[in-house]
């Protein structure tokens, strides 16, 4: 009985590793759900520079990024620092099991906040797409179904121009395969133009990337 009690409990034991495996895999690099109006002065002094504000440019996950163009010499309203944040709206039952056999849709949200020179938050560049995963919850097979960019804003004195997105890469409702990879763009332009010639500005995206490994904003 002793003997039959251990291996249940050994059996348990690597289905509870197994299973947490599982669902951190369907979660993929998921970045934080929130972020502070105003950045401390240790988040700046730490910032990952990057060379501008497109999703590509990003090659580390989460933390805060600090543009490369801005310096000391830079107007404090200078869009300077990024933080990228994520969410996703999946049904209460993707907490319970990492695979479902039927297929299940959810919102994920990408979003971007920009920061001027002395941290404070000064505008958002936010994605939010409705996908149906039809296997595993978090990963693909997975189809893109909308997008748009409530959420997006920008405080008085700042303005967005250019925006484009979202966009999807394949177009939505296509089915993409276990093997595939699906992602959504969205950018724009940020301006400042009040007492200041020319209006100081700054390009930034936000990509949505879903793959066998999970789903991922950068």
């Amino acid at each position: 009985m002793k003997h039959n009690s251990k291996i249940f409990a050994l059996l348990l034991s690597i289905l509870m590793i197994v299973t947490q495996a599982g669902y951190v895999a369907a979660q993929g690099e998921v970045p934080p759900t929130n972020a502070p109006e105003q950045l401390t002065p240790e988040q700046m002094k730490v910032a990952i520079p990057v060379r501008d504000g497109k999703d590509s440019s990003r090659s580390a996950t989460g933390g805060v990024y600090y543009l490369e163009s801005c310096n000391n010499n830079a107007d404090v309203n200078t869009p300077c620092y990024i933080v990228v944040l994520g969410s996703g709206s999946f049904p209460k039952k993707a907490n319970d099991a990492t695979i479902t056999p039927l297929a299940s849709t959810a919102t994920i949200t990408c979003g971007i906040n920009i920061y001027n020179r002395l941290g404070a938050k000064v505008a958002r560049l936010q994605q939010n797409v409705g996908v149906t995963f039809s296997g595993t919850f978090g990963q693909t097979p997975v189809t893109l179904n909308w997008g748009d960019l409530r959420g997006t804003s920008a405080l008085p004195g700042y303005s967005w121009s250019g925006l484009t997105g979202p966009t999807p890469n394949p177009n939505w409702g296509i089915y993409v395969a276990r093997s595939g990879t699906a992602y959504v763009t969205s950018g724009g332009m940020l301006s400042f133009a009040i007492n200041v010639i020319p209006p100081l500005q700054t390009y930034v995206s936000s990509r949505l990337t879903i793959t066998s490994s999970g789903w991922r904003c950068s």
